[in-house]
Formats: C-alpha cells, structure tokens, sequence
C-alpha cells in the first residue's frame, strides 16, 4: 500500500517493525537579484530576492576562501557580525538565517572582497533541506579606511591650445583622483566603492554622473602631476582632486575640503599675419607706421615692437598680456623691442625716437581666449609669423635759420649770395627765376637783407617799389620795408596806421 505525504511532514509510521521519516523537500527556486544597498570600511549592506524556500541562510567568507555548502538536517546558527555565527569550514560563516529580503554584514575587514552566498531551504520539526545548486554567489568589497588629510595646491600650469600641467600635494590617502569639468565652476563627487578608469586624454576615462556637464576622471594613481590633453582652444575647465584609500571597488574618497582650480586654455593661434608695413609722417622723433591687416586667418588683435637697427625677430611668449605705448620705450618688452602698439587697428604714430636713427618693426598677430571665471583676458596665442620692416627718422631740424643774405656781382646772367649760417649742420639756396621765389622771414629788429650801393637803384624819376609783406606786429611809426640808404627813396610804413 502506497501513501502520499505533503513536504516537510514528519511522519513515524510502524509497520513490519520499520520506522518511516519523511523529510522537509528542498526549494526549488534560488535567490537571485543580489545588489548592494550600502558599504563601509566594516560593513556590506546586501537586498535580494528570495526563491521558493521557507527560510534561507547567508554565509560570508573572504574572497579567496574555498566555498563550504550546507548540510542537510544541520541547523547554522547566524550572527549578523562576521566570525561570530556557525562556521561551515574555511571561514565560510553564517551571518544571516531567517525570511528577510535584506541584511547588513558587520565586523568586515576594511579593504577586503568578501564572496556572499544565499542557500534557500525548508525545514519541518527541526528538519533541514537546503537548495545548494543555482544558488547566487556574490562578490563586494568593503571600503578602504578614509583618508583624514585632503590634497591641496591644486595648480595649472604650461597652458596650450590643448594641454595644461595639473599638480596637487597629496594628502594622506594612498591614491589621488584628479578629474576635470569643461565649466566655469566644479560638480559631482566621486563615489565610494566606484573605481574609475582614469585617462589623461579629456573624454576618454570614465565620468562622474551628477550635473551636465560631467567632470571625466583624469587620474587615479598615486602621483602629483600629469598633463591633460584633448582639451579646446579657448575653453574654460575646471579640476578637482580627491584624495582616496582603496582599489578595484573598496575605493573611500575624501570628498570633504577638496580643492578645484578653474583654467582657460589659449586661444587658437592665427594663420596669417599682417602685411604691407609702410611709413609716413616721418620727422626726427616721429613716423606713423601702416599695415594691411590679413583678410582672413588674422588675428583678432595685434601688437607692434619696436627696436633700433633693420630686423626685428624677436617673438612674443604666448600666455603673456604686453602693456603698449606709443611712446618708444614705455611700453612692455619682447625680447629686446619694445611694444609701441597693441590693439585691432591698421596704425600707429610712434614718438620719442631718436634722430637720425634707423628702426626696425615687426606686427604679430594674436588671439586671445576670457576666463568665463573670472573674465580676465589672459590667454594669447601668437602667431609665429610677422610682418617687418625698417625706416630712418630725420635728422634734428635747425632752431636758427641763415639771416643777413645780401646780393653782389650782379650781372645779367649771374649774381653773388652771401649770409649768415644758421645752426643746421648744412643748407640748402634755391634760386627761381622771376619776380617772386619765396618769403623771407625777419625777426623785426636785427634781421634784413643787404644790397651793396648800386647806382642803378639811384632814380632820377617817376618809379614803383612794390613788395607783398605779411606783419606779425607793426613796433615802430614809419617802420621801413625798403630803403635806399639814410638818405634816398624808401617805402615804409605811414605814421602808425596798417598802410
């Protein structure tokens, strides 16, 4: 005769002196969706879902321990503190028995990776059936102990069109996270027991979720300095660096106190420089100098340097502002030049050169990129090209002009100048043939032009003596213009009137 009993019923049944036990069925359905709700330098909190099982037992046991499956008919005592429940062998102990979904893990080592496995079962009157196949087997670290010292000095530096230099002094953590954001301003932590992929190429590690857009990690080892790359001309960044303990998942990062440090890179350098120098207005001290501005791949602005002599090859650093004055001079210094303009403009009027002295100069364009921190414009990107050329000014121009200029030997076909030398180094006589060459100008005391006595001049009748004069100032009645001597014919002023 055959009978049939529900799982997990305990029967005796006497029968021919035999004793009959029926056992609780194992579940057939495991645990599954294992996730971590939270860790700790000595804690793992786990969820899960639960299979077909009345109850079901945790072990926990380091990551390298050999797994120890249940017995069935043993009953394991738990203990939510590590080492403190039933030990199935290698370190393999029961933390966890009951009919939860969730439970947290205490007493853990620090750093550690620990494997978790959950063993559903059924149990009658003491009975235990454990399922110890299909069961989950999940691996978590615990955090590494966090660092107390936070890096600091978070520096930029050797600034290009796609680089910079970023360093930092390290704190007390094993490792530091360096990570950069493409904004004015730095956000999103990093979080613990997340280990990044760290690339010195800006976009190609792993980024911090949180607020667009996302800082990418650039670093994660133990050093001070690295150079980012893959960065864009003219862009505004910011870095921020975390000091942290921990790998591979037991990351603890010191969120608190980092610092951040927001640079621009430069602008991206023009393609084509200025051409046409050309120079006017030239006098002794003085000359305006011209160019044709490029009418494409020019600069947004450009500065002019000045220097003695016929080249001009010294060249601007990049990431450097140059103070400008047209007064020669003044203004900053590249190389041995001085920079006599720097604007947007096609000219500039040069003063205080020296006399008599050649000079040569060059126009270098330039870009130039704002920190959207702090709006300062000190990111310039000079092209490596330049426009030059070279020009003398004038010699110093008299302050005395030649004076007391008389006429002899006249004949019909020639006539003898002679004067009173100014105090220019040489002089020029122009001689133009009728009545009027040019003006002389007199000082109204001392200066007149002085004609030997020539009986010619002595009229015997009617005759006109004209001359067109221009009067600063009448000083004297019957102030004369010509005269023939003390005695002869004369043609003056009348009286005190302007005729």
């Amino acid at each position: 005769m055959r009978k049939n009993y529900a799982p997990g019923l305990f029967v005796i049944i006497t029968f021919l002196s035999n004793i009959f036990i029926v056992n609780a069925q194992a579940p057939t359905v495991a645990a599954s969706n294992v996730t971590t709700v939270g860790t700790a330098p000595t804690t793992i909190s786990i969820n899960w879902t639960s299979g077909n099982g009345s109850k079901r037992i945790i072990t926990c046991a380091p990551f390298a321990s050999i797994v120890v499956l249940p017995s069935d008919g043993a009953a394991y005592t738990a203990s939510s503190t590590y080492g403190s429940g039933t030990n199935l062998g290698n370190s393999n102990y029961c933390v966890y028995n009951g009919t939860s979904t969730g439970t947290t893990i205490f007493g853990l080592t620090p750093g550690t990776q620990y494997r978790i496995r959950i063993f559903e079962y059924n149990t009658v009157l003491g009975t235990e059936n454990y399922l110890t196949t299909g069961y989950p087997i999940y691996s978590e670290y615990t955090l590494a102990t966090a660092p107390t010292v936070q890096v600091s000095n978070l520096t930029s530096t050797n600034i290009t069109t796609s680089s910079a230099t970023l360093g930092l002094t390290a704190g007390n953590g094993t490792n530091n996270l360096i990570s950069l954001r493409a904004a004015a301003v730095y956000a999103n932590l990093p979080v613990d027991g997340t280990d990044y992929i760290a690339s010195t190429a800006f976009g190609s590690g792993s980024y911090i979720t949180g607020t667009s857009p996302y800082p990418y990690v650039m670093y994660d080892l133990t050093g001070t300095s690295i150079i980012a790359s893959g960065l864009n001309p003219g862009t505004t960044y910011t870095a921020a660096a975390f000091s942290f303990n921990g790998t591979a998942g037991a990351n603890n990062y010191l969120t608190t106190g980092y610092p951040s440090k927001t640079f621009t890179t430069m602008a991206a350098e023009p393609t084509s420089s200025s051409s046409a120098l050309s120079f006017s207005n030239i006098t002794d001290n003085t000359m305006t100098v011209s160019w044709t501005t490029p009418s494409s791949g020019g600069g947004v602005y450009r500065i002019v340097t000045c220097k003695p002599g016929t080249t001009n090859t010294d060249l601007p650093a990049d990431a450097t502002y140059y103070a400008a004055s047209a007064t020669y001079g003044s203004g900053s210094m590249v190389g041995s030049a001085y920079v006599v303009y720097n604007g947007y403009g096609n000219f500039v009027n040069v003063t205080g050169l020296s006399n008599t002295t050649t000079y040569a100069f060059s126009v270098i364009e330039y870009n130039v990129a704002t920190n959207t921190y702090n709006n300062t414009y000190n990111y310039y990107a000079y092209i490596d090209k330049y426009n030059s050329g070279f020009q003398q000014t004038l010699a110093v121009e008299p302050t005395i002009p030649p004076s007391n200029l008389v006429f002899s030997n006249i004949t019909s076909s020639s006539v003898r100048a002679t004067w009173a030398n100014g105090n220019g180094a040489r002089r020029s006589v122009g001689v133009h043939a009728g009545r009027i060459q040019s003006a002389l100008a007199f000082n109204g005391s001392t200066d007149y032009v002085n004609i030997p006595n020539e009986s010619n001049f002595d009229f015997t009748s009617a005759m006109t003596v004209e001359a067109w004069v221009k009067v600063s100032a009448w000083t004297t009645a019957y102030q004369s213009i010509v005269t023939k001597g003390d005695d002869g014919w004369r043609l003056s002023r009348f009286s005190i009137s302007n005729v």
